[in-house]
């Protein structure tokens, strides 16, 4: 199967940065750690504006200053051709399914990057993810690990309105990634 990533993305943080180095990605994530990006520019803002309030909400609780702090959006140019070399693994979830749902829980369950894709491309879990990965574990859906448990969770995540994400979980992959504009959210 030919998987085709498009040729912008964007990335949406609170961080500064010119180069992209997938071991300063944040642990416990859906695809491992690594770099994310958005195919769609409003899944990006949108979640950079989340991470401003959170990161304010944070440091209002330690005293500490905050007015420093804005969301970006990094439009990030991709070499696909580079992308066709063969020994790129990709892993590909065209939608969330029960693959995916197992896929996001090993991954939300790990600190590092528990399998070896270089790049995978599916549905973001969203904002009630957490809440719902809470309820599964603690058996609220059924029996932890039953296909009924997982089918609930499934259901519970609301996969029809997830936006699509492509990770990057090696130096390789990240090296197709170049930096195109950066754009400060108001």
């Amino acid at each position: 199967m030919i998987i085709k990533i498009p040729d912008i993305l964007y990335h949406g943080t609170i961080s500064e940065f010119t180069s992209i180095d997938v071991s300063k990605g944040k642990p416990y994530k859906d695809f491992g750690k690594g770099f994310y990006a958005a195919i769609k520019n409003s899944h990006a803002a949108s979640f950079a504006r989340l991470v401003k309030r959170d990161t304010i909400i944070r440091l209002e609780r330690t005293g500490r200053p905050h007015s420093h702090i804005q969301s970006r959006i990094y439009t990030l140019s991709v070499n696909t051709s580079m992308l066709n070399i063969p020994h790129f693994h990709v892993k590909y979830f065209p939608v969330p399914d029960l693959e995916w749902v197992d896929f996001v829980i090993t991954n939300r369950e790990s600190r590092g990057k528990p399998h070896d894709y270089d790049i995978v491309i599916g549905p973001t879990a969203d904002d009630d993810t957490a809440t719902c990965l809470d309820a599964y574990r603690d058996g609220l859906y059924g029996e932890v690990g039953s296909h009924d448990a997982r089918a609930t969770l499934l259901r519970n995540l609301e996969p029809d309105n997830l936006p699509i994400q492509v990770y990057f979980g090696t130096p390789d992959a990240a090296r197709t990634i170049s930096i195109k504009k950066v754009e400060i959210l108001p």
